[in-house]
């Protein structure tokens, strides 16, 4: 997040001054909070289909191959 403060991002109307101390916070208990409620949720519903993937470039590819 560092080396996004002060530069110009496409997909945020603002540019960031500073560091958010939540937001970061947030980051950081995410996989101990909110992780598992999500995993419970997904679990209660076997008909979607889910999908992990290891980094944004699987994602990339696995997204352009329904691009029409």
């Amino acid at each position: 997040m560092r080396n996004r403060i002060g530069k110009k991002r496409p997909d945020l109307p603002w540019i960031e001054q500073e560091e958010d101390p939540e937001f970061m916070e947030y980051i950081r208990q995410f996989p101990l909070t909110k992780r598992p409620q999500i995993i419970e949720t997904l679990s209660k519903h076997p008909q979607i289909n889910q999908y992990q993937f290891k980094n944004r470039k699987y994602a990339s590819d696995f997204l352009n191959q329904y691009k029409g």
